[in-house]
């Protein structure tokens, strides 16, 4: 849960007390669940810290749904480097690296857009927590 955390966190922008404020949560236990000192929290305080984070639960339990994995998973499947996706996408090829090995929030919808559209997939395959957190229109136009 920790590295989910920490990862969702850091793609809102968010710090450790902002999480804490808005999921009516101390920061201390925030800190605690990132830093893996515990490894699970209430159903409460995991609803609050999905509702804060404005994605399902699930995306805090489920570090295969991360944005830079699915984006590598993605690209592998089209056959593609990430030179060409880059490219295609309008992005640097460090980038792109940055996002596939977990160095680099996937925050930004332009980026998200350009890279699905670079990729002819969805941006919801991308995050697929976008549909629940009121970006649907994003995804339902994301393909040119």
């Amino acid at each position: 849960m920790g590295e989910c955390l920490v990862r969702l966190r850091h793609e809102a922008g968010l710090t450790q007390q902002e999480l804490a404020d808005l999921a009516g949560l101390s920061r201390d236990l925030v800190r605690k669940l990132e830093q893996g000192l515990r490894a699970t929290a209430s159903v409460t305080s995991l609803l609050a810290l999905a509702r804060a984070l404005k994605v399902p639960a699930s995306a805090l339990l489920e570090p295969s749904a991360s944005p830079g994995l699915l984006l590598r998973a993605a690209r592998r499947r089209q056959g593609m480097s990430q030179q060409v996706l880059a490219g295609r996408a309008g992005v640097t090829v460090s980038y792109v690296s940055l996002l596939e090995n977990g160095h680099r929030a996937l925050a930004h919808l332009p980026t998200i857009r350009a890279l699905s559209s670079a990729l002819g997939i969805s941006p919801m395959e991308l995050v697929p927590w976008l549909a629940v957190s009121g970006y649907n229109h994003i995804c339902r136009c994301g393909r040119n």
